[in-house]
């Protein structure tokens, strides 16, 4: 992630690239854990699956605080997938800032 321009948050659970002054990229991830009841009642761990988020917030202009909107471009998904949608996403944002100079 670092070598893509974002910043690492908390444990690595949360990855934050400013774009522009009221907007920024952020991916985060998630363990889902799945628990089943044994026979003499105790739960034991079955799974765990790391699912990632990948979405743009953008915030209100006036205040630059108050989370003005959000569109998500991945969500629920494995590491691979998540990488080739923002390695795409990234070039289309390189694409925009070279055609509106």
């Amino acid at each position: 992630m670092k070598a893509l321009g974002f910043q690492v948050g908390n444990a690595e659970t949360i990855f934050i690239k400013d774009i522009d002054k009221n907007a920024m990229l952020v991916i985060e991830r998630k363990k889902i854990k799945k628990y089943d009841r044994t026979e003499i009642g105790k739960m034991e761990l079955l799974s765990v699956k790391i699912q990632y988020s990948f979405y743009k917030a953008m915030y209100k202009k006036q205040t630059g605080k108050m989370l003005a909107r959000y569109y998500v471009y991945y969500e629920g998904g494995e590491a691979l997938a998540l990488l080739a949608k923002v390695r795409n996403v990234l070039k289309w944002q390189e694409g925009r800032r070279y055609y509106k100079k």
